[in-house]
């Protein structure tokens, strides 16, 4: 990627909720979607997705099955 540029990473889902770096050239982010995103700086799309990796409802987020 050239200095000058910028790049842009588009996510599969329609929401990013969350962004961790965990390396200098790698990130994880989450969706609304439920899925689990790991991308390198170097490209535009995850190099892999976890779907369905963490529960849409709160409820099961929290504990409370009520």
């Amino acid at each position: 990627i050239a200095e000058e540029s910028q790049l842009v990473f588009r996510a599969p889902a329609a929401s990013l909720e969350c962004c961790c770096f965990i390396s200098n050239d790698e990130f994880l982010s989450g969706s609304d979607d439920g899925s689990v995103e790991l991308w390198n700086t170097m490209r535009k799309k995850p190099a892999f997705i976890v779907k369905n990796a963490h529960p849409k409802d709160n409820r099961m987020a929290n504990g409370d099955d009520t």
